[in-house]
């Protein structure tokens, strides 16, 4: 598993929540390193809700959407999922100490060398993987949306050429 890119898909304006400080680096096949800050503009309060879209590349170079469990098809409720240990926010907002309840306060949170696991099934295709999350206000605005591209190759082989 390669990170290939990380950071906002939003207008610099439009952010309530900035994460283009963050920094991943891969330490293993699952392992990865996080560092740097997320900035929290504005105090978030309850009521907003989380739309995650995965896509992966496929043979033909288009990008094709991919279910992940539960999590990609439908909107959730923020404050309910930054509450829970599921779907890796838990421990990315704990080891930014940012309290896993709304609201989420404004400020500047700092991640520094954490690390997170990955345990990927062995079935998963080896391709480039693209991983967008919007967050939307009361009024369905969207005030943070980050996007991850992932590359994963085979057991033993180096990278692929780059996905995007």
């Amino acid at each position: 598993m390669y990170w290939e890119k990380i950071g906002d898909c939003l207008d610099a304006e439009k952010r309530l929540i900035d994460i283009s400080e963050i920094k991943i680096k891969k330490l293993s096949r699952t392992l990865i390193g996080i560092t740097g800050q997320v900035l929290v503009r504005k105090t978030i309060e309850e009521g907003f809700t989380v739309e995650v879209v995965a896509t992966r590349k496929a043979l033909t170079g288009r990008w094709v959407p991919v279910d992940i469990q539960d999590i990609t098809s439908k909107r959730h409720n923020g404050c309910e999922l930054i509450s829970v240990e599921k779907y890796y926010v838990g421990p990315v907002l704990k080891s930014a100490h940012i309290p896993p309840k709304c609201p989420i306060q404004e400020g500047t949170y700092t991640l520094v060398n954490d690390t997170m696991a990955f345990n990927l099934p062995r079935f998963i295709i080896p391709t480039c993987y693209k991983l967008e999350v919007k967050l939307f206000d009361t009024e369905e605005n969207v005030f943070m949306c980050g996007a991850a591209v992932i590359k994963i190759v085979p057991t033993g082989e180096g990278p692929f050429p780059k996905c995007i």
